[in-house]
């Protein structure tokens, strides 16, 4: 880890930008939607420098009054646009979109570490990071980027409008999404907090969630504000964005290892490897596979039997009353024929 230098930030930093010229390519998605299994694929395939969830508000202090925020197309927002401009043309280095592990984390305050469990926690975080470092350096000398987001849908739009980009947007049954997050916990996925920001949110509100209002000031319980956020996050980029710059990827599409959505997601990104077979049968967040290692489509509902029957009547309950149409709780798979005409299923997406 000796090569590694610091900004004045104390950010990590091995030097290397952007590629003049080229578009900015994003992925972007709920989080527990298979956003990083994608990024990791696409990656090492077409040798890109993935950047990691540069909106994490715990790991990247500049983002912290970014982090999930709803930015109309016409809005002049100069920190916006000077921090993602340095994401966006790779100067920006830290710890966390480098190499996945949270700075905060590696140096805690000395009253945290007054327990032998606590040490050891520590020292769990610095092997972490220099099997991380091992892992992801190589990649870190590569000047074309791939950034992956999952705090950003909101202001999709707004980047879309301010820079070159190619975007695909990954949609995971909320289901699926929601079963992930309670299952994990944790302060990333504590859901009244984050549903709260987004309800703080004056244009936000004025925009789009004036329609829920009443619905939204009941009380929820974990599911179903989870099952909310997941509404928020995809209903506004699907009604939104430009489809010409813009495809739509869903996970179960792409999780049964076929060409035909991978070759989609390439189009939409202008890049040109597919990853291998092995790379695709291989997804982070998932293990829908029959023992022969061949995709089973019945293991789709997974996530399904995991929940009880009264969660999953929290979350249809919400899907109907935000109006989602593209999921019903009792299918794992999109009903793509409810898209508006401009957007196709990202195995038949063309540009």
């Amino acid at each position: 880890m000796s090569n590694a230098r610091t900004n004045e930030h104390g950010e990590a930093d091995t030097g290397g930008t952007s590629t003049p010229g080229e578009p900015v390519r994003i992925i972007a998605g709920s989080g527990r939607s298979g956003t990083t299994w994608i990024l990791d694929a696409l990656v090492e395939a077409n040798e890109l420098r993935p950047v990691f969830e540069p909106l994490h508000p715990l790991a990247v202090p500049e983002a912290l009054a970014l982090a999930y925020a709803y930015l109309r197309p016409q809005t002049t927002h100069a920190a916006a646009e000077r921090f993602l401009s340095r994401v966006f043309d790779g100067s920006f280095r830290s710890w966390w979109t480098d190499y996945r592990v949270r700075p905060d984390r590696l140096s805690p305050k000395l009253s945290e570490l007054r327990s032998i469990s606590a040490i050891h926690q520590l020292v769990r975080r610095w092997r972490k990071l220099l099997r991380q470092y091992r892992q992801f350096a190589p990649a870190m000398r590569r000047s074309r980027l791939l950034v992956k987001f999952i705090r950003a849908n909101l202001m999709l739009e707004w980047i879309s409008s301010h820079f070159d980009t190619r975007i695909v947007l990954v949609l995971r049954h909320p289901g699926a999404v929601v079963e992930s997050r309670l299952r994990l916990g944790g302060e990333d996925w504590e859901p009244q907090q984050q549903l709260a920001q987004y309800l703080a949110q004056a244009d936000l509100q004025q925009d789009y969630l004036f329609k829920y209002t009443d619905f939204l000031q009941r009380p929820l319980s974990a599911a179903g504000a989870h099952t909310a956020i997941w509404c928020i996050e995809n209903q506004i980029p699907l009604t939104r964005l430009e489809s010409s710059r813009t495809a739509v990827a869903f996970y179960e599409d792409l999780l049964s290892g076929e060409a035909g959505p991978w070759r989609s997601v390439l189009d939409a990104l202008e890049l040109q490897h597919l990853p291998p077979e092995s790379v695709l049968m291989s997804p982070s967040q998932s293990a829908h596979r029959t023992q022969q290692g061949r995709f089973d489509s019945a293991q789709l509902h997974r996530w399904h039997d995991n929940l009880a029957a009264t969660t999953r009547r929290e979350i249809a309950d919400v899907l109907r009353a935000m109006d989602v149409k593209i999921y019903d709780i009792d299918d794992p798979m999109p009903r793509t024929a409810v898209l508006d005409g401009r957007w196709q299923r990202s195995a038949g997406w063309t540009r």
